[in-house]
């Protein structure tokens, strides 16, 4: 029996190491497509090329818009390809005159293809700032144009529609690794982790003024906080770790692979999770990290609900989604009263965190409608 074929697309170029964990998630996805009989190709940017999750060269990217001579190669690729796909899964790019004109070159290519968009974040407004407003303009006037050749839209919140188009909500998945489970040495020092790509709504500066204020209260405690990652805001972060004088209880490792990432977790004690999701208007969300500090066997805290583990998962503790800093006593406290085996954390993650499972709902309704 023939597979039917599913094509996955990202603008996203993945050369920036800042984005390895959405690499890392589209892989996941792909290989899901794979697991459920699928045969799957995910493309995206890399530099000025566009390639497959097989580091297959594509085609090369010129002229004055990336963005419309990547669509314009998928396009391409699409029309002469031996075998028409059943489906193209799209990481949304937000909406632009090009990006509209390549979902009605390919409906009308391909009239019974579903195409589906994932929105990562919605409302996604507040993430745009100064300069970049002027892409949310034109996103929020072309964006009514999707309901005419977009079949669903997968949201990782509680949406019924976006710009009248059907969703149905997920929570973001991870790819369970073969961890060993070993007993790892943790840090002699108590060691928190945060892994990021750091921008304001993931509520770091709650925890360092937490830090701050526990360390003014019982200085003779020794504790240690390791910060992996860049992103727009760290440089903000590395600023309040300076004026709290903090330093030498932080180290800040920059981007680190995701082989060495996990060393890291496995020998810290506690995960930061996304303590200011709320500053973005979320009430749920789903962040990678968690899912990443899941698979490694490390208990974390968070604040804005996490379907996968508010009220389900004992090694989490979660803060109120609000601007006050986080208590480190609260964290300690919660963390010498339980008893945080690995292995069990890590077949948590293996029972309920499959991309395979979350790609199977997308695939049910076709099946279903």
């Amino acid at each position: 029996m023939t597979k039917k074929r599913v094509v996955l697309i990202s603008f996203t170029d993945f050369e920036n190491p800042v984005l390895s964990g959405l690499l890392t998630k589209m892989n996941g996805q792909t290989n899901a497509f794979r697991e459920l009989g699928y045969e799957t190709e995910c493309l995206y940017v890399s530099g000025k090329k566009v390639v497959n999750d097989r580091g297959d060269f594509v085609k090369s990217l010129s002229g004055f818009s990336l963005r419309n001579s990547f669509f314009s190669a998928i396009e391409t690729r699409l029309k002469y390809s031996d075998k028409a796909p059943e489906m193209l899964y799209i990481r949304y790019p937000f909406s632009t005159p090009g990006f509209i004109r390549f979902l009605k070159a390919v409906r009308t290519h391909f009239p019974d293809i579903k195409i589906v968009l994932e929105v990562p974040t919605f409302p996604y407004d507040r993430e745009f700032v100064l300069i970049q407003k002027w892409k949310l303009w034109i996103d929020i006037y072309y964006r009514k144009n999707l309901i005419k050749y977009t079949d669903l839209v997968v949201t990782y919140g509680n949406e019924q529609s976006f710009e009248g188009i059907q969703t149905i909500n997920l929570t973001n998945g991870t790819e369970i690794p073969d961890l060993t489970t070993d007993k790892v040495e943790k840090e002699e020092i108590f060691t928190f982790v945060a892994v990021g790509n750091w921008r304001f709504w993931h509520g770091l500066d709650r925890f360092l003024y937490g830090m701050s204020q526990y360390l003014s209260q019982s200085p003779e405690e020794n504790i240690q906080l390791m910060v992996i990652g860049d992103g727009k805001d760290l440089a903000k972060y590395k600023d309040i770790s300076e004026e709290l004088r903090l330093t030498r209880h932080i180290r800040f490792w920059g981007e680190k692979t995701e082989k060495d990432t996990k060393k890291i977790l496995q020998k810290a004690h506690v995960g930061v999770g996304v303590l200011g999701s709320f500053r973005k208007g979320l009430v749920s969300h789903s962040p990678l990290k968690h899912r990443l500090y899941a698979v490694c066997g490390l208990p974390f805290i968070f604040s804005t609900d996490d379907p996968d583990f508010s009220g389900k998962a004992g090694f989490i503790y979660q803060f109120p989604p609000n601007e006050e800093p986080v208590s480190i006593q609260e964290i300690l406290d919660f963390y010498r009263k339980g008893s945080f085996e690995s292995v069990e954390i890590i077949n948590y993650a293996q029972q309920e965190l499959s991309w395979k499972n979350r790609m199977e709902k997308v695939v049910m309704f076709f099946v279903s409608n």
